[in-house]
């Protein structure tokens, strides 16, 4: 039978890393709960959220008694599984093809070259021979993630790391590690060269997660949960393109060495990360004979849904909506996590098209997705992920991945129970995609779009000697936005007394002040005022900028007749924050309503990892894959895409149940 490993690894003391006292609570974990799923009505994806059962016999996890420092909701959870997994225990100088992964010895290690051998301590290692070692497994899948704990040791001209898409001795890919730069490199017909290498220190004798994510032509490697930037210019930084006819279609990874070294492999097999996300709640309870613990994690989904943001949808003239999310998140501090599509340029001029974003992160979010007609969602490894609308039109989401049966053959995925649904609800058939644009109101010069409220009575404003404010502020309702804001001026536009009648002794040369747009943008500002070493009174302030107004809502209309015809009119209206073109917004209207106007079927698929065929696929299956479903009894036989997908797992690893999300492509 299938078994699958669960790792679940917290940051108790807020450092960056799992390594200190406590923080792998693994052998504590009794059961897991994930679901990380999408409202097909809305294609608004959920936050992943996870919930892990502690045993809790010894009141570790209890905050009043606990020994934990650092036992806080806020704190990083890491939840990830391997299948197939092996620790490579066994007889030192046994030969890795001789050996059985320790979970599931269905899977059987091959030599590509030379051996590697097992070292008599949990890990894997070179034998003595000078010459390149290969050992892989046989996914029959091209498309997987793959991760080893790698230490890598003090040998500095023969280096570790994995084996990829090897098809034979003379044509494979891999990738290694070699102290200071990670290299992508290929053998195609006996001949060896770089693809691609990128700097990175890996000191000798240290232990870090390596992984390798395939995806069609493009591969990701992550270090310890961080992608490595093989292109800092490129928003797709974190990919690396492989592709080569000679490996393409090669479905064999594993262990990689240039020779004989000191390196080793503490644990190596198929991957996917859960959940990087943030714990929520920490709630022990006792029981009859059994003290647990209920820890709650969410992804930054739900950070996003109650943080407000305060700023703009573009920062310069042909801005890309994936431009414009990573803008957004990062006025509010997010971590920068992302791996998005470049969209096409939605505002194409940075004064017509500017507007404020005013509004809860998710819903700005969301707004982004409908107005590229994507999807959005956050990765296992805590990336914001942004799918442009051909995403899921280009390869390798243009072939299928698997083929789900309700029986057993051996050699595909089944299903043990599946739910139906004929998508109706879905149905969109008439979209409006409004857009109005900006026009300058001021001729080029300067006006006053908003002064404080002060006065001598009722409206003082004290300060402190040396105080600071900072102070947010609204345009005026005459004008909508203003651009090309002027720095304050003395005098002009700013005034300090020690009177708060405006008389006394005169402070405005004592006063700093400055405009600030790191929080708030648009209709939006913040000024920040320092007075000097004299305490007083702010007696004037304003803003002078050019200043813009809105034109009059201009609506693009795209309708099916016979959609409607057969099922009624089903139409939404959106008002366009990032689009400021009608060509641009014509065409996301007619790319939604292609999507949506007919009903597409919806499957929810129970999957247990029973046998070899079906775990690996409930391991290496992603958002947008391509799969097929056959159930002959309903005359099934469909491709569909991954839409989200749910998780229960007992630690014991015998009961491991998948819920699979899809959607007829």
């Amino acid at each position: 039978m299938a078994k699958f490993t669960a790792e679940v690894l917290v940051d108790w003391n807020n450092d960056g890393d799992y390594l200190d006292s406590d923080e792998d609570i693994t052998s504590y974990v009794k059961s897991i709960q994930y679901a990380h799923q999408q409202n097909l009505d809305s294609e608004q994806m959920s936050a992943g959220v996870i919930t892990v059962i502690l045993n809790n016999d010894d009141h570790r996890f209890s905050k009043p008694k606990g020994t934990i420092t650092g036992l806080l909701p806020g704190r990083t959870l890491w939840a990830r599984l391997w299948y197939p997994f092996d620790t490579f225990a066994g007889t030192d100088g046994t030969n890795l093809s001789a050996h059985s992964p320790t979970q599931d010895a269905n899977w059987t290690w091959v030599a590509g070259l030379n051996n590697f051998q097992l070292n008599g301590s949990g890990a894997a290692r070179t034998s003595t021979t000078s010459a390149a070692h290969i050992n892989y497994l046989e996914f029959s899948d091209t498309d997987v993630e793959i991760a080893a704990q790698y230490r890598r040791g003090t040998d500095s001209s023969d280096h570790g790391g994995f084996v990829f898409r090897y098809v034979d001795s003379n044509n494979y890919g891999y990738l290694r590690v070699t102290g200071s730069a990670i290299e992508f490199r290929k053998v195609i017909g006996g001949s060896d060269s770089q693809i691609a290498t990128k700097a990175y220190t890996w000191g000798d004798n240290t232990t870090k997660l390596l992984q390798l994510r395939l995806h069609g032509a493009i591969a990701v490697v992550l270090v310890d949960g961080v992608q490595i930037e093989f292109d800092s210019g490129n928003f797709h930084k974190g990919e690396q393109s492989v592709a080569d006819s000679g490996i393409n279609a090669g479905t064999k990874h594993g262990l990689w060495c240039d020779g004989a070294a000191d390196h080793t492999w503490l644990q190596f097999g198929g991957y996917k990360s859960l959940l990087h996300g943030f714990i929520e709640s920490i709630v022990p309870r006792p029981s009859k004979g059994s003290q647990y613990c209920f820890i709650k994690a969410h992804d930054d989904i739900s950070e996003q849904q109650r943080t407000e943001i305060h700023y703009a949808n573009m920062a310069s003239s042909n801005y890309r909506i994936d431009q414009s999310v990573q803008l957004m998140l990062s006025s509010v501090g997010w971590r920068e996590r992302y791996q998005m599509d470049e969209c096409g340029s939605a505002a194409h001029d940075v004064y017509a098209g500017f507007k404020t974003v005013d509004m809860f992160a998710q819903d700005a979010i969301l707004q982004a997705q409908i107005e590229e007609d994507g999807l959005f969602y956050i990765d296992g490894d805590g990336y914001s992920r942004l799918e442009d609308r051909g995403h899921r039109g280009a390869a390798p989401h243009t072939t299928s991945l698997a083929t789900f049966r309700d029986v057993k053959n051996g050699s595909d995925p089944y299903f043990t129970d599946m739910a139906w649904e004929d998508g109706d609800s879905g149905i969109e058939n008439r979209n409006i995609f409004a857009v109005r644009r900006g026009e300058e109101q001021s001729s080029g010069s300067s006006v006053t779009i908003w002064r404080a409220e002060v006065d001598a009575t009722l409206n003082t404003w004290p300060f402190d000697a040396a105080e600071t404010k900072n102070i947010e502020w609204e345009v005026n309702s005459v004008y909508d936005y203003a651009g090309s804001r002027n720095t304050p001026a003395a005098t002009t536009d700013y005034t300090a007394n020690t009177l708060a009648n405006g008389t006394g002794t005169d402070l405005t040369s004592q006063l700093t002040v400055s405009l600030i747009d790191d929080k708030a943008f648009g209709k939006f500002g913040v000024t920040r005022v320092l007075f000097g070493a004299t305490a007083g009174f702010l007696t004037k302030l304003q803003q002078r900028a050019v200043a813009f107004k809105f034109n009059n809502w201009t609506a693009i209309v795209s309708e099916d007749a016979t959609s409607i015809t057969a099922h009624r009119d089903r139409f939404k209206k959106f008002e366009c924050l990032f689009h400021d073109r009608f060509d641009t917004a014509e065409a996301v209207g007619a790319s939604r309503l292609a999507r949506r106007k007919d009903p597409k079927t919806r499957l929810t698929l129970t999957l247990v990892g029973a046998d070899v065929p079906t775990a690996r696929h409930m391991m290496q299956r992603r958002i947008s894959d391509l799969v097929t479903c056959v159930y002959s009894d309903m005359g099934i036989n469909d491709t569909f895409h991954v839409e989200g997908e749910s998780w229960n797992i007992d630690q014991a690893g015998f009961l491991t149940q998948q819920i699979l999300q899809l959607r007829e492509a």
